[in-house]
């Protein structure tokens, strides 16, 4: 691509800084028609809604279920190992990235108790509004028993 390209108004310029922009210009011009921007949809059901499940994690998502797929089909013992070794690091990694995840999070939020609660909250997945309604009937059965007084 770069071959194809008429360098001549880079070789006429007798200043080196509009040489060099003219350079850039067009070099830019070349990059972005052989590396156009490409947008991708994002599909919650792989993981992305989870902060920790990288592009990596999904690539390896794929590999192990590649490697089930080819266990299921041809259940040798070397496939069968294969595949049981990939899937308990994935496992082991996954879980590892969470926890950091999770630590990171607690440790951003040391003293704003709120965050730290909502973050506790999101890894028992509860939401919001369980507090509340929790806070409502507790305190319905504190009335209850000091009217039973």
């Amino acid at each position: 691509m770069l071959e194809k390209v008429n360098w001549d108004d880079v070789y006429e310029q007798q200043d080196a800084n509009k040489a060099y922009q003219s350079f850039i210009d067009l070099f830019k011009t070349v990059f972005n028609e052989s590396f156009p921007l490409v947008s991708l949809k994002i599909n919650k059901r792989h993981g992305f809604n989870k902060p920790w499940f990288t592009i990596g994690f999904l690539e390896s998502s794929r590999k192990k279920s590649r490697l089930y797929k080819r266990f299921i089909s041809n259940p040798t013992p070397q496939n069968s190992t294969t595949y049981k070794k990939y899937r308990n690091k994935f496992t082991y990694l996954l879980l590892m990235a969470k926890k950091k995840y999770y630590s990171d999070k607690f440790k951003e939020s040391t003293n704003n108790i709120k965050n730290t609660w909502n973050i506790i909250s999101e890894l028992l997945k509860r939401p919001y509004y369980a507090h509340f309604w929790g806070f409502i009937f507790y305190s319905w059965s504190l009335l209850e028993q000091v009217y039973m007084l």
